[in-house]
């Protein structure tokens, strides 16, 4: 059996320290709870941090108009915790439309992805996430 692949983006390894968790990355597996399990083959995918930092203005060339932009830090809680927006105001930090104030579409997405098994995960994971732009 091949060696899985690996979604890596590179990194200065000087930044990253144990002392301050938001410089480490962030690595969705897969497979974690289900043994091969993989999206378009990775089992591994790392966020690092030094991405581009999108603001309001990028947010709205991205979406168009047509989609509320979150900010999550290192320390949030990826992890559905029930329908109370309460629950979540802590975690994400909605950059657009503010004065809408609304966090169900981040709730409704973390449901689904709690919820998903593989199979289901695979196949509409697209219609949740840009994938070709997210996986760059």
């Amino acid at each position: 059996m091949p060696a899985p692949r690996t979604g890596l983006a590179c990194a200065d390894s000087r930044e990253i320290s144990a002392d301050t968790p938001a410089s480490l990355p962030l690595l969705i597996r897969f497979d974690k709870f289900v043994a091969g399990t993989h999206y378009q083959g990775l089992t591994e995918l790392a966020l690092r941090p030094g991405s581009p930092v999108i603001n309001e203005e990028h947010a709205d060339k991205l979406l168009g108009g047509n989609g509320v932009l979150f900010k999550a830090d290192a320390e949030s809680s990826f992890t559905y915790q029930g329908d109370d927006q309460k629950s979540y105001e802590e975690h994400f930090k909605q950059l657009d439309m503010e004065d809408s104030r609304n966090l169900a579409p981040i709730i409704t997405f973390l449901k689904w992805l709690d919820g998903a098994d593989s199979a289901t995960f695979d196949a509409e994971l697209a219609n949740w996430v840009d994938v070709a732009s997210f996986a760059k």
